[in-house]
């Protein structure tokens, strides 16, 4: 993948912020949290998301990091080159740009 400077300076991995395709820590995955395996909603940003589908995979170039949830990034999809508020959010569940999707509810 080829590295470029942006016209900010920032370094950048094809489009994507270099340090968000390779950031200087692991994130925490939540496979193994207690939450995850116990099929608990996530409460994000004043919203309530519930577990939705299986998990897939998904490349760096479409997720941007939101926030964190417990401890685990929260993620949203890019849509035309920016985050909306999400009416769904991503959650890394393991290596390899895993992700589960969480929906909002009611």
């Amino acid at each position: 993948m080829p590295i470029k400077i942006s016209a900010q300076g920032d370094t950048l991995t094809g489009n994507v912020d270099f340090h968000t395709v390779y950031p200087a820590t692991a994130p925490v995955y939540a496979k193994s949290a207690d939450w995850f395996v116990n099929n608990e909603p996530v409460r994000f940003a004043g919203h309530l998301y519930f577990k939705y589908a299986l998990p897939f995979k998904v490349s760096p170039a479409e997720v941007r990091m939101l926030g964190l949830f417990r401890d685990t990034q929260v993620y949203g999809l890019v849509r035309e080159g920016f985050v909306p508020v999400p009416d769904a959010v991503l959650i890394p569940i393991q290596p390899g740009c895993e992700f589960q999707l969480y929906m909002s509810g009611p």
